[in-house]
């Protein structure tokens, strides 16, 4: 049995400014006369995500700025909930999120997965 398991695992986040009470009063009024509002653009950090992690085994988890690395290690450890899918950990877990490593000036971040024994 996996120790973690992420099946289909989608994140999404709506792009746009925040509105005043004089664009939502606005777009309520719109809404009621069914008249078309204007959407906000979606953004999906994770799209349909699927893997397993037997316990014991050692992960990375690389790629560039905005690749959703940060995003994965917050669902990991329960900290933001799904779009879509779901993410199954079985044990306990220490994600340290967002750490400076110092190592090379061009890394932004670096996450790590730590589990707690």
């Amino acid at each position: 049995m996996p120790f973690i398991e992420v099946n289909h695992l989608t994140k999404g986040y709506q792009l746009g400014h925040i509105t005043s009470l004089k664009e939502n009063v606005f777009n309520t009024f719109r809404r009621l006369v069914r008249k078309p509002v204007q959407q906000r653009e979606n953004f999906k950090a994770l799209d349909d995500v699927d893997f397993t992690i037997e316990e014991g085994e050692v992960v990375g988890i690389i790629g560039h700025n905005g690749a959703g690395k940060s995003t994965l290690l917050k669902h990991l450890a329960n900290i933001s909930k799904p779009t879509k899918g779901k993410v199954i950990v079985r044990g306990s877990i220490a994600p340290l999120i967002e750490v400076g490593t110092g190592v090379n000036p061009k890394t932004t971040d670096a996450n790590l997965l730590y589990p707690l024994e």
